[in-house]
């Protein structure tokens, strides 16, 4: 077997900083700030807000919100610890919110003097969005006394709560518009950060009860939350290796480190409004624009079509029309060709791949009811599909390997940025979909018998061991490593041992599509041995480097430093 050697390397991440992205999803609606005062008015809000710097501890900004009231009974006269416990993390998580929102509104006017467009931004957030997340608070810091006293405590109705919810969501899509300007990206991420962190408040504290934050979340325009905090949050033209780590959305909000405060949440949220949510979102990476001329399968612009119109929550498929849909799916996937000669292809290409990944999975997992066991049985995609699915799976694992050092050396790198990616963490990755049944129990039997098994696990062993970040590594970061590398080593001999059964029909269409797979496999870890080069590079010159420092007096150092520069 020829081991692919790439003639170019892309780079998934840049040294040891954070990916930040240069391009916006052009397609999250936009709100007016002037529809948006006319709106926020009619539900008679109080704005109060003081100047950036007058902030009293306590949690006593201002700003008032008319509530319907219904009286309940206060269970005790005497301030209970809970309850005295509850409103000093109340207060004091108020004035925090409040702080960040105006050090951020303060940022913007300073960044934006005499910007017209970003003056709008700073007065929505200024005199709207502060008055009424402080009016929140303060509402259930209220309730939270009165209850503590003994005395009659109030409870606000479903419709005042969906009235101010509903604002904060249009004055979240306010934010779009900025996304296309790469100096706001970072800025208008940390205003997303602020929203979610304040309904991840919204929760933990009850100003807003469960039943009733439910019936937002997943009704009008409380669905839009999650998916306009991931599209502002992680917006589009990343490396196109990168959403590999994200083969799941739902667990990558969940567990990922920079989202899994949100795990609470979104239990909230029903199953209806995770397809909602996901389709929306898939939607943007589909309609992204394309990069390269080239297209890893000739179906490929259609497909994209069709699906978009077939597969939204809102179609009602018969099914025979959700088989008829996958079964034209399969069919452009079944079509991929890539060439070693395609290397300057190779980016776009691993886009495209994921794009035909999501909609497969996204129609059989919200299909699987009308999925008849005979289609599949019929289907001479079936085990072209499970390749296909070890292959997007083995692309995971190698990238899950690079992101976990990369964490790691992170952590020697305090005035770095974290590295900021939506991941699932890759821990109970599996292909269930069009895996054949006992599957999974033959591959140690059937893989030692493939043609060159052993110079693939060679081939791997070289390409994934942490030669240089292993120095710089915590012990704890080098056993994830470790077992993030044996994780990818069984993924591939999964993927191998698949594409030997395609080999049954030995056909020239079959060899096709199995050697585009192969070469798509392999080449995430020369990437993997290719920063792990560079790291090497920065180890040599750190050691270097304090040689001069150990020896100055010693040191040649213009010609230590010519030498260096040249590295």
């Amino acid at each position: 077997m020829h081991i692919f050697q790439p003639r170019v390397v892309f780079l998934i991440i840049c040294g040891l900083g954070a990916l930040e992205s240069v391009e916006s999803v052009g397609n999250t609606p936009g709100v007016s700030a002037t529809e948006l005062r006319q709106t926020i008015n009619k539900e008679e809000i109080t704005n109060t807000a003081p100047p950036v710097g007058s902030l009293p501890r306590g949690g006593q900004l201002g700003g008032t919100l008319k509530r319907t009231r219904e009286i309940v009974p206060g269970s005790t006269t005497d301030l209970r610890p809970s309850c005295k416990q509850s409103l000093e993390e109340i207060r004091d998580s108020h004035y925090k919110t409040i702080s960040n929102w105006m050090r951020w509104d303060s940022m913007l006017s300073r960044i934006h003097r005499g910007a017209s467009k970003e003056k709008e931004l700073e007065s929505v957030v200024k005199n709207y969005m502060i008055p009424l997340i402080s009016s929140l608070f303060q509402n259930r810091i209220k309730e939270l006394e009165a209850d503590s006293k003994g005395l009659p405590a109030g409870t606000t109705s479903q419709s005042s709560y969906e009235g101010r919810l509903e604002h904060m969501i249009d004055i979240y899509k306010i934010w779009a518009l900025y996304h296309e300007d790469a100096n706001q990206t970072s800025r208008m991420k940390e205003g997303c950060d602020l929203l979610m962190d304040f309904f991840v408040d919204v929760q933990k504290y009850q100003i807003i009860p469960n039943d009733q934050l439910s019936i937002f979340l997943n009704g009008g325009k409380g669905k839009e939350l999650v998916l306009t905090y991931v599209m502002g949050r992680f917006p589009a033209g990343q490396n196109n290796l990168v959403p590999y780590l994200n083969l799941n959305l739902k667990q990558s909000l969940e567990k990922g480190p920079s989202t899994r405060k949100m795990s609470d949440l979104l239990k909230l949220l029903n199953k209806d409004t995770w397809k909602h949510i996901e389709f929306d979102y898939l939607k943007a990476q589909l309609s992204k624009k394309e990069q390269i001329a080239a297209s890893i399968s000739p179906d490929l612009v259609q497909i994209k079509s069709i699906f978009l119109e077939k597969a939204s929550p809102h179609m009602k498929l018969s099914m025979a029309e959700v088989e008829e849909l996958l079964e034209k799916l399969m069919t452009c996937i079944s079509k991929i060709k890539v060439s070693r000669q395609d290397y300057r292809f190779y980016e776009g290409y691993y886009s495209q791949f994921k794009d035909l990944y999501n909609m497969m999975t996204f129609l059989v997992d919200t299909n699987r009811d009308k999925i008849s066991v005979e289609f599949i049985k019929n289907s001479k995609n079936f085990r072209r599909m499970h390749a296909f699915e070890e292959t997007a799976g083995l692309i995971s694992s190698v990238m899950h390997c690079l992101h976990i050092r990369l964490e790691g050396l992170q952590k020697n790198q305090r005035h770095k940025p974290e590295i900021d990616v939506l991941a699932d963490m890759n821990e109970n990755w599996k292909s269930v979909r069009f895996q054949a049944r006992d599957f999974g129990k033959t591959i140690e039997n059937k893989f030692p018998n493939l043609e060159k098994s052993s110079q693939l696990l060679e081939f791997v062993e070289a390409k994934m061991k942490p030669v240089s970040s292993g120095e710089l590594l915590a012990p704890e970061d080098k056993t994830r490593v470790e077992y993030s590398v044996q994780k990818s080593k069984y993924q591939l001999k999964r993927l191998w041992v698949s594409l030997s059964m395609l080999k049954d029909e030995a056909n020239e269409f079959e060899q096709t599509f199995s050697q585009s797979l192969r070469i798509l496999a392999l080449y995430p870890f020369t990437v993997v041995s290719e920063m792990e080069k560079k790291w090497g590079r920065k180890i040599e010159v750190h050691k270097a480097l304090k040689n001069i420092r150990n020896n100055i007096d010693e040191v040649d150092q213009p010609s230590t430093i010519s030498t260096l520069t040249s590295l």
